[in-house]
């Protein structure tokens, strides 16, 4: 090599000239040599010229990811790629709002709910860590309660964590929820589902919270302030725990027609044999807020063979008696009629619901008697075992004192593994649309969200769920309705089994009216749990049918007050009529609209 560079440097005459390359025509692409990278569009040439393991790639043609095969790709274009021809398991349209369900596709609408960002929503901690399972009902879980604890107006929350700390968070008044130091520090553990209910009458709201596994039943008892002291065992009402023993659901009302308020808890069982002991509970209040267990007092111990989910009181004979409606996975869903000193069980004939889990009343015909909608598992994909039932969710029209089945005609059977479900005016309008969440640790139902049904104003219901922006895809438990933000419509909390909580707030029907209710009156029953709401817009309209009810909604336990749409009526409404308790009706005028307290 060294001799090579004295030959030239020491060689005599002119230097030789180098030839160049014309460089090509702007017009002209000449393709990356092989094994050089070029980066840039990938020209639709045969080759990986950007070196990015696809080969011809185009940003002109798009194409979307059809995870679910129905023929609609997913909007996220994390998932899209660029290519000069269809790949496998893509299409050309993006217009799937949930593209791991093949029964929803479409887009979103000018109405719909949008999911809060987490550290907007102050939603952080997830229910359950999935690891710790010392049970089987884990993935069952997932309960929440709203109300206001401190007096301000706006919607709390108790957000119940398995196996570790509860957490009581209290809105700031725009829709963010901010740790509150309230509940007591010294208490581990943590609780399945729960209720804010006041149950020594001081016009403040309590919280009973119930539990899974070892840890026992909580009763908080508010000072007025939002913080609580608790004393569940000297009121009666620790429920011992016994081994993965468990409690879902909490319904508070005037089960005996003393005037306090009684607690129900549902109860299912990991040991699923029916018959073998108390899966349901019914805690008398004596008017202090001490409780005595009247279970097998009141005929709740023939029960043994309903795995109860939740338990919803309302009187549906009008007989100033509160009925319960038992919402079972097995066993059945029944009517049992409140006789003034026990439950009897009534003919469920009608009552067909294989796997009874999520529930709630409204009228959704207009008639004035409540429905009763209960949800279930419906799947027309893979053959379900026999064990589990299929057919799906229920809505059982009231006819007055009975119901009749109306699942058929209103259109909504079809809602996959469905948990939460609840009954709420999306679009302001004046009647009720329904909602719900759902999933399992099932190949065909995981992620998959719940549905939204739009009311048509007879109880005829249009699938909507694209449209509503209704699009969480997880394992989702509980599903509560609040106005979060304070706008007049109806938010959305959603608490999974085990991600963290999300808080879907309503866009879209700001130009509507709307009227919130709460009740006031004297005695051990301050917030008239149990009345009847109907309300009229006009002299000569129709009229709404509202419970205010302490009615567990699967695990979730929503705040006293009742909500209505008012459609473009703006102004006060003519005519608000209360049917208390007691049975006792006043008639109020001129009410509205936003936020209004009755007083009796």
């Amino acid at each position: 090599m060294l001799g090579l560079w004295t030959l030239i440097a020491c060689r005599d005459g002119p230097e030789p000239s180098i030839p160049t390359i014309p460089a090509p025509p702007p017009s002209i692409t000449l393709p990356a040599p092989i094994g050089a990278c070029r980066p840039g569009p990938d020209p639709c040439d045969g080759h990986d010229s950007d070196c990015d393991g696809r080969i011809d790639e185009d940003p002109d043609r798009i194409w979307y990811l059809d995870s679910d095969l129905d023929g609609a790709g997913s909007p996220d274009r994390r998932d899209a790629v660029a290519a000069c021809e269809l790949p496998a398991g893509y299409v050309a349209t993006s217009d799937d709002c949930n593209d791991r369900d093949p029964t929803i596709a479409g887009e979103r609408g000018d109405l719909y709910w949008e999911a809060a960002p987490p550290f907007a929503s102050g939603l952080l901690l997830p229910h359950w860590d999935k690891f710790s399972r010392p049970c089987t009902q884990e993935e069952l879980i997932g309960g929440a309660a709203v109300g206001d604890i401190d007096g301000d107006g706006d919607p709390d929350l108790f957000l119940p964590r398995l196996y570790q700390r509860d957490a009581l968070l209290r809105n700031d008044g725009t829709g963010r929820f901010l740790p509150a130091p309230g509940l007591p520090s010294t208490l581990d553990g943590g609780s399945s589902g729960a209720l804010f209910v006041d149950v020594d009458g001081d016009r403040d709201l309590d919280l009973f919270a119930v539990s899974l596994g070892e840890d026992r039943a909580r009763l908080y008892l508010n000072d007025g302030t939002g913080r609580f002291t608790e004393d569940a065992v000297a009121r009666g009402v620790a429920l011992p725990p016994g081994g993965c023993s468990d409690q879902y659901g909490v319904s508070a009302g005037d089960v005996d027609g003393d005037g306090d308020l009684d607690l129900l808890v549902a109860g299912w069982q990991e040991e699923m044999e029916l018959g073998t002991g108390d899966r349901t509970r019914l805690l008398l209040n004596d008017g202090t807020g001490h409780f005595t267990d009247a279970t097998a007092a009141w005929g709740l111990d023939t029960a043994r063979d309903h795995a109860v989910f939740g338990m919803l009181l309302h009187d549906v004979d009008r007989d100033g008696r509160q009925d319960l409606h038992m919402v079972a996975d097995w066993g059945g869903s029944a009517l049992w009629h409140n006789t003034g000193s026990s439950f009897v069980r009534l003919s469920d004939v009608v009552f067909s619901d294989e796997n009874g889990m999520g529930s709630d009343l409204g009228d959704v015909d207009g008639d004035g008697d409540l429905d009763w909608f209960i949800s279930g598992i419906y799947d027309d994909v893979l053959k379900c075992p026999p064990s589990w039932g299929c057919s799906g969710n229920r809505l059982y029209r009231s006819e007055g004192a009975g119901y009749v089945d109306g699942t058929a005609d209103a259109g909504v059977a079809e809602g996959q593994w469905t948990w939460g479900s609840i009954f709420v005016d999306h679009d302001l309008d004046g009647d009720l649309d329904l909602v719900t969440t759902g999933g399992f640790n099932a190949l065909q139902f995981l992620d998959r969200s719940g549905r939204v049904w739009r009311n048509d104003g007879a109880g005829h219901f249009d699938e909507i769920t694209c449209a509503s922006g209704w699009s969480f895809h997880g394992q989702g438990r509980t599903l509560l309705p609040l106005d979060a933000d304070g706008d007049g419509d109806q938010d959305l909390l959603l608490v999974s089994s085990s991600d963290p909580p999300s808080l879907w707030l309503a866009h879209g029907a700001e130009g509507n009216g709307w009227l919130q209710l709460e009740l006031e009156q004297p005695g051990p029953n301050p917030y008239g749990i149990g009345a009847e709401i109907t309300v009229r817009s006009t002299p000569t309209g129709p009229s709404q049918v509202r419970l205010l009810h302490a009615n567990t909604l699967y695990m979730g336990g929503p705040e006293p007050r009742v909500h209505l749409g008012l459609g473009p009526h703006t102004g006060p409404v003519h005519e608000v009529r209360v049917r208390w308790p007691d049975g006792v009706e006043t008639v109020h005028t001129d009410v509205g609209p936003g936020r209004v307290r009755l007083s009796r």
